[in-house]
């Protein structure tokens, strides 16, 4: 779970049967920023929805990634309330020397009306080979 802006939200994890998969429902909570630019990549003043989907998936990353864990991946899909493919990049940046690989599914365009970029997505967090 996690508390942001007053708000605690928990995700539901599974592992898949037989794999090194971990599955995770996402719904980051909205940003609750006084300059209402909500969802953008980089807010005035540089927080924002995309900082706290960047937290939940380090939180997400250490909590079923350890070192020494067995589970090489980790899916986590869902409602990021922030521009997804935003939200990789800068958990890459903050992952670089995890040994973590960090991918996103997510389409080109807006996946909400009213939306410049796609909110809603698929974060895949895998090990890198040795």
């Amino acid at each position: 779970q996690i508390e942001e802006n007053k708000k605690v939200r928990g995700f539901a994890a599974a592992k898949l049967s037989g794999r090194l998969v971990q599955l995770v429902s996402i719904h980051v909570p909205h940003d609750t920023a006084k300059n209402k630019v909500k969802k953008t990549a980089v807010p005035e003043d540089g927080e924002g929805n995309v900082q706290v989907g960047v937290r939940v998936l380090v939180l997400l990353a250490e909590r079923f990634l350890p070192v020494g864990s067995i589970t090489d991946s980790l899916v986590a899909a869902g409602d990021w309330n922030a521009d997804v493919r935003e939200v990789a990049v800068q958990t890459a940046c903050h992952l670089a020397t995890s040994g973590l690989r960090v991918e996103v599914y997510a389409p080109e365009g807006a996946s909400q009306l009213g939306e410049a970029a796609p909110i809603d997505g698929i974060v895949v967090l895998k090990r890198r080979p040795s």
